[in-house]
């Protein structure tokens, strides 16, 4: 019997297209997470008060999908694929579990991280990413 593996990647290359036109609605990409039934959208204030979530960039966009175990990742990522007419996975194989956020708390935004991490994102979708891009810190 054999397996079909890395049906996932035209999944994402489909969600990379619905990213790319997401940056200036980036609650809508949140509220997507959420109705598909992911969990922890938490921000900080600047007096450490949790808030909610304003603001998302693409790759943590995917740690939300990818931060559970493998039969959650696939569910997810499948319920995400036919929310936006994307192609339906099979399976998530080779898809490592992640982080969640590639930024900090909203009390210690202070560079523009988030709008950094959509250019860096959209530089990668046109291979136009180059050394001098992986010099830069998005946050200290």
């Amino acid at each position: 019997m054999s397996e079909t593996k890395f049906t996932w990647i035209q999944t994402h290359k489909d969600i990379n297209n619905y990213l790319s036109t997401r940056e200036n609605n980036q609650k809508e990409l949140i509220d997507l997470l959420k109705s598909v039934g992911i969990i922890g959208f938490n921000d900080k204030d600047l007096d450490g008060k949790k808030i909610d979530l304003e603001e998302i960039d693409p790759f943590s966009f995917y740690g939300y999908i990818y931060k559970y175990g493998v039969e959650k990742k696939l569910e997810y990522l499948q319920k995400i694929a036919e929310k936006i007419s994307a192609y339906m996975p099979t399976d998530v194989w080779g898809i490592p579990s992640a982080q969640i956020w590639l930024f900090p708390y909203k009390a210690k935004r202070v560079n523009n991280e988030i709008q950094r991490i959509w250019t860096f994102f959209k530089k990668e979708l046109n291979d136009q990413i180059n050394d001098k891009d992986f010099e830069k810190r998005i946050y200290l």
